[in-house]
Formats: C-alpha cells, structure tokens, sequence
C-alpha cells in the first residue's frame, strides 16, 4: 500500500499537469478579452465612449441641434446644418439651389421631431410658454429684440420676458428645427396662441421663410388646436394655410377681412357641444369677434352674428363652470344689440332649396285654400329672425355608437 502511495504521488501531478494548463489558458483568455472587448474591456470601453461622443457632436453639428460650442451661435450652426443638407444631385448643393433647398427644409422638419423633441433639454422647456415663444424669436433675432418682441405680446414685463430668453438659452437649443418644434408645442400646449394672428405669424417665423415648412405647420396646427379645445385657433386648412403664407411673405400681414371671415369659420369648425367643452379661451375669442361682427355694415356678416348670439342661447342649458358664466354675460350684454341687428336686416326670398327643407319632400293641400304647402312658403319672404333660426346648429352630444 505504502508503494502504490508513493507511485500516486508521482504519477497523479503530472497528469494532472496538462489540464492545468488548459485551465490557466483558458482563464488567462477570459481576462484579456474583459481586457480588450470593446462592450467590455477596461482600456477600449474608453475608447468607444469617446467615439460615441464624438458621432453624437457631429451629428447635433449637421443638424443645428446641439448645446454645446458648434450652436453656440447662428453662424456654426448654419455651417453645420448646411454641411448636414449634404451635397446633392442637381440644383441641390450644400442646401442651396432648389434641391438643396427642400433638403434642407426636410431635415430641419425631421429634426424638430426625432432630435430636438427627444433631447433631454427639452423636457425643461416644452411647458415653458413663453420660453418656448423665445425660442422661436432668437431663430433669427438678438436677445434684445427677443426681448421687446415677447413684450409686444402683451401680458409680460422686463423681468419675465428676460426669465423665458435665460430659460430657453439655458437649455442649449437652438436653430430652425428646434424653432419649428417650439412652434408646434406651442399648438399642442393649448395656452400657447392668443390668436390666430398670433398662431400663424409665430409659425411663419418658425419655418425661415419656407412655404412648405410653413404649410406643413398650417396643417399640424389646424388639426392639433381641435385637440386641445381651441376651436378658436381651426377656421379649416386652407384658410390657416392661406394666412400663414401671407406672413411668411415679407413685410406681409393678411387683410382684415380674411381674418374676420377665418375666425367665422374657426366657430363653424365645432359642434356647440365641443364649444361647450372647449377650455374658456376659446369661447372668450369667439364673442369677442361676433360682438363686433354685430356692428358689421355687411348684412352677410351681421347675420352670422345674430345666428352666433341663438347658437349661443341653445348652449346655455348645457355649460357648465366658466363657460357657462361667460355665455350668461355675453347674452345679457348683447341682447339688445342683437334684436336691433335682426329688426335690420331685410327679409329674403325663399331658395327652392329651403322651401324643400321647410315643406318636406312632398307636397301638402291647405285644405283651406286648395293651394300647395310649398307654394304657400314660396309666396313670401322669409324673415331675418326666421333666417337666423334656420342657420342656427342645434346642441346634440355626439352618438356614442358613432364616436
């Protein structure tokens, strides 16, 4: 027994000897490739982060969306956005020329959403009105006409006008993109518009000047402002379309009467029940454009605001909070004017169309007369209190089955 110990003692090692050797090789690889992997490794982790860093700052220089020292300045950011548009086939070169040009526009709208929308900076402002409004104006002025302009807008002083130019520049945005993205979260914010001037001129300005930028806005924004209550701010695509254009024109501005005539159809573009439901701002500028419609010399535009004024009767039963009070304030503050604007109005003959919407398809005897109900409408006038009640919509929640 002693014997064999002593062989074991030996032999065993030394067979043991070649898989220790495995072992240590293969524990020796495991370390030098934690070492060097480049998800991995010690010395290449570094390395790749640097190259990470360096793809993204390229990138945010191409595209006018960075914070650091390239956007530090509408210079470097212009070289570098025009570096991003690339050299294109045909006119297009570096952003110039017509290709270029649309190029541009695309990337800068593209940007808006997929760089600007998802950098972290832009949660600290994109419930910021006022910053956002900032950011919108240093596209293309100094912090000093910023400053004046966000004044002009009414309802802000010195101090907070110079907090919204600090908050905005604290961010790091900056460029057309992340103008057109402070444009269109002005839209979905709700707050962000006073008015449909303000609205387009605002996204006249985020677009640089470019009409397809500047339709592209028309569209999101007549469609968005529905969603947040502001039927106010929809008088219908073409209209906002058509009035964003002219202020993109420039030293244009749209006639008074388009505007009038927009805010008519921006109430049209509701049901009474929605304006029921709409936040106050919305019924606040509606009133605020009928009242004055009220003193109108056009007999057209005279009775759409009478017709607003019995819309606004049919409301009354069914809103609720403020805007229940300001429909009370703006019966009870108009209703004599509305009277006299009827009582002058002349009356107008029936249209084939109304007599058949009036009678019915089908033609009724007066067993009194003989005659034919639809003659008997036909032989007069319809007056301007029947007109206007005739025009007016009718308060009717939306059909569950339908929604």
């Amino acid at each position: 027994i002693t014997t064999l110990i002593i062989i074991g003692a030996y032999v065993i090692p030394l067979a043991a000897v070649p898989f220790a050797f495995k072992w240590v090789g293969g524990v020796f690889g495991t370390v030098a490739g934690m070492v060097n992997d480049k998800n991995r490794g010690l010395l290449d982790r570094g390395k790749k982060k640097r190259a990470e860093k360096r793809a993204e700052g390229l990138h945010a220089f191409k595209t006018g969306t960075g914070t650091g020292f390239a956007q530090s300045s509408r210079f470097t950011r212009g070289v570098g956005t025009r570096i991003g548009a690339g050299v294109g086939g045909g006119k297009g070169f570096l952003g110039y020329g017509a290709k270029g040009k649309a190029r541009l526009d695309q990337m800068n709208r593209q940007n808006s959403m997929d760089a600007i929308m998802k950098n972290p900076a832009w949660s600290g402002v994109n419930q910021d009105d006022n910053a956002l409004h900032a950011g919108v104006l240093l596209q293309d002025m100094s912090k000093r006409e910023a400053r004046e302009a966000l004044k002009a807008r009414g309802d802000i002083d010195d101090a907070e006008a110079d907090r919204a130019i600090a908050a905005w520049g604290a961010s790091g945005l900056g460029g057309r993109a992340a103008a057109i993205a402070a444009a269109q979260q002005l839209v979905s914010t709700g707050t962000g518009y006073k008015n449909i001037e303000d609205m387009s001129s605002t996204l006249a300005r985020a677009s640089g000047g470019n009409t397809s930028t500047a339709t592209a806005l028309a569209g999101f924004a007549n469609s968005e402002t529905k969603k947040t209550g502001r039927h106010d701010l929809a008088p219908g695509f073409s209209n906002l379309q058509s009035i964003v254009q002219d202020y993109v024109t420039p030293g244009g501005a749209p006639s008074a009467d388009k505007l009038a005539a927009a805010r008519t159809e921006a109430w049209n573009s509701g049901s009474l029940y929605e304006h029921a439901n709409d936040k106050p701002t919305n019924l606040k500028a509606h009133i605020a454009h009928f009242e004055s419609e009220l003193s109108s010399t056009d007999e057209g535009r005279k009775t759409k605001a009478a017709t607003f004024f019995t819309e606004l009767e049919a409301m009354k039963p069914n809103a609720k909070g403020t805007n229940a009070d300001l429909i009370n304030a703006a019966l009870d503050r108009n209703a004599a004017k509305v009277q006299t604007t009827i009582a002058s109005l002349p009356p107008t003959p029936f249209s084939p169309e109304t007599v058949k919407s009036v009678a019915g398809p089908n033609m009724v005897t007066d067993p009194l007369t003989g005659e034919t109900r639809r003659e008997v409408i036909a032989s007069r006038q319809e007056t301007a209190q029947e007109r206007v009640k005739r025009l007016a919509k009718t308060y009717e929640r939306p059909d569950p089955n339908t929604m």
